[in-house]
């Protein structure tokens, strides 16, 4: 998500709508970003090696489904499942 925002922010940062999400990335410390960043291009790296990702469950909740954290792929290459 994080590593999204960033590599597109000269297209959404204008946008009313992320402006919040914008300003809560850039209070987090550089440090953590980097680390957010760097972590999320090798798990996109493994991904695109056709690596399984490991995913957590999603909770139910009045509201719907929270708390999934990332997708898995199989190695048939099939591609993503939620």
């Amino acid at each position: 998500y994080w590593q999204f925002l960033d590599r597109h922010r000269d297209r959404f940062a204008a946008n009313p709508r992320m402006a919040q999400m914008y300003r809560t990335w850039d209070k987090i410390d550089e440090t953590h970003r980097s680390t957010v960043l760097s972590e999320a291009t090798a798990l996109l790296a493994r991904m695109a090696q056709g690596a399984e990702v490991q995913v957590w469950p999603a909770r139910k909740t009045r509201a719907g489904l929270h708390g999934l954290s990332a997708i898995r792929t199989d190695n048939a290459g099939s591609g993503p499942r939620w």
